[in-house]
């Protein structure tokens, strides 16, 4: 019996495994990638390298994201592996670590081979959400998995007060990425209140709430410290806090783009899980008791909740979704349940090919994803489907190559430089860092919001910036609006043009 213990337990670590270097394949950050870091990958790869290289957060690297991006790309910044990003490795252990704890809640409805089924749903819509991975969405995933977990628990009488704890840090990870992903706790402390108010359990519930403190103090205190060790306290809370206010207030188009994105989580079927799911447990709801009730409304409502406060900057971005995928474990569990009598084997296998069957257009997206990411040194047959695309990224990766070494023929190691509104892979690839607190400035116009835009120049007209990078098509621009114009007259005094092609122009320090 233990034998087949052992043996099962090895293989679920394999599928989960399996289904984890699935979706690594299309990570920019694999050993076999040849893409760059994409726009935000870029930015939060910036902030380790220049933490690595003494700068601090928020202070001298301005952003918007919660600190714990910041903490993660410093990580992969100092983990050395030959041949491995650092980086690589967190993203790997974070989807990995996500599967495993989303097996782990499945179980409580299915057996093994099943809660496998499950996970391959997931996997399949993973990469087309990651758009190239390192991204905070994507190192949320584990931690509100864990959250789940602790709410299944919760439902099936299993939690403990180390569960609570291990809760409320996930709870603090997750916050301090950004704010908007943590429905799931909304929802599981709305369950956690009324179901302890109707039972009067109010001693139960304090120590509830007790544990979960004890959770987010673990992470909050050593972050708080270092912010006030650092005199990056105000900064950080304006930044991370305040300036997501006028994010969300800029955005455009709000409605099309909230649209856009509920037609792509349709198209993924999970409006139909979700309505099937509400729809299963409500015509048998007579034989649910309170607590349980209360779980599998609670378990809606953080499907809807979820989807609200993801869109609500309106921006249509596919990876502002990523945190639908946890949404799915609980409903995809319960219905899958409903087979847990049948032959184990011939309904997995019968069920995992009916998910590869649904999901075969998503299955394509991945497959061409992955090959024009990690094969395009094999392929020269212009008649191939991914041919173009595999071109152009060769000719990106060329023309930011070039840029690159003209950066570092025109400096020394120690000199800094500022790129215009150019994410932070140019400072990677040419080894230098910003010389600026804004290496790249927020998704906002500077000439409107003064408070950025004045600050701005205040940081780049007296930094000590050996040279600036700027796009051919900005520096052509007449009217740039009033902060702009004010920087470009900076640079047109103090600068003198040393390149310029049809993509970048750069201006070096007279």
């Amino acid at each position: 019996m233990n034998k087949k213990i052992k043996l099962n337990t090895v293989l679920t670590i394999f599928a989960i495994l399996f289904l984890t270097a699935s979706v690594a394949m299309n990570l920019n950050s694999n050993p076999f990638s040849e893409f760059l870091a994409g726009h935000d990958s870029s930015m939060f790869t910036y902030f380790g390298y220049a933490m690595k290289n003494g700068k601090i957060m928020y202070t001298e690297i301005f952003d918007h994201k919660g600190p714990m991006i910041f903490i993660i790309n410093y990580l992969g910044s100092i983990i050395k592996i030959p041949l491995i990003k650092g980086i690589f490795i967190i993203e790997f252990i974070t989807v990995f670590s996500y599967f495993l704890i989303a097996y782990r809640i499945a179980r409580y409805w299915l057996n093994q081979s099943f809660s496998i089924v499950q996970l391959i749903p997931q996997a399949i819509i993973m990469p087309i959400y990651f758009e190239g991975g390192n991204l905070t969405e994507v190192y949320a995933l584990p931690f509100i998995a864990y959250g789940l977990l602790t709410y299944a628990r919760f439902h099936f009488n299993d939690m403990k007060g180390l569960h609570l704890v291990l809760s409320g840090l996930s709870f603090s990870i997750v916050f301090l990425l950004r704010p908007n992903m943590i429905a799931l706790w909304m929802v599981f402390w709305l369950t956690v209140l009324f179901y302890c108010t109707f039972k009067n359990k109010f001693k139960l519930l304090f120590i509830y709430i007790g544990f979960f403190i004890i959770g987010i103090l673990t992470v909050f205190i050593p972050i708080i410290i270092y912010l006030i060790v650092n005199n990056a306290l105000e900064a950080a809370i304006f930044q991370s806090f305040i300036m997501n206010f006028m994010y969300v207030d800029t955005s455009n188009s709000k409605i099309e783009g909230i649209y856009e994105l509920f037609k792509i989580i349709q198209r993924d079927y999970m409006t139909i899980l979700l309505a099937a799911f509400i729809l299963c447990w409500s015509v048998q709801i007579k034989k649910y008791n309170f607590k349980e009730l209360l779980f599998y409304l609670g378990s809606s409502i953080f499907i809807v909740l979820t989807f609200a406060l993801s869109v609500m900057s309106g921006r249509p971005y596919l990876h502002y979704i990523i945190v639908m995928i946890p949404t799915m474990i609980v409903p995809l569990s319960y219905l899958l349940s409903f087979f847990k009598k049948k032959s184990q084997l011939k309904y997995s296998v019968f069920l995992s090919l009916l998910v590869f069957l649904v999901y075969y257009n998503q299955l394509e997206i991945d497959y061409n994803s992955a090959y024009k990411r990690n094969m395009s040194t094999y392929i020269v047959d212009e008649s191939h489907r991914n041919y173009r695309a595999i071109k152009s990224n060769e000719e990106k990766n060329a023309r930011l190559s070039n840029l690159s070494n003209l950066i570092q023929e025109n400096t020394d190691e120690a000199d800094e430089i500022y790129v215009h509104k150019q994410s932070g892979i140019i400072y990677l690839l040419s080894n230098r860092l910003a010389s600026v607190k804004y290496f790249n400035l927020p998704a906002i116009d500077i000439n409107e919001n003064q408070v950025i835009g004045k600050d701005f120049l205040k940081d780049i007209t007296t930094a000590q910036t050996e040279l600036i990078v700027l796009e051919t098509k900005y520096n052509n621009q007449k009217d740039k609006g009033i902060i702009e114009n004010e920087f470009f007259e900076f640079i047109q005094k103090k600068y003198s043009l040393i390149y310029d092609d049809v993509d970048y122009v750069i201006y070096q320090k007279k």
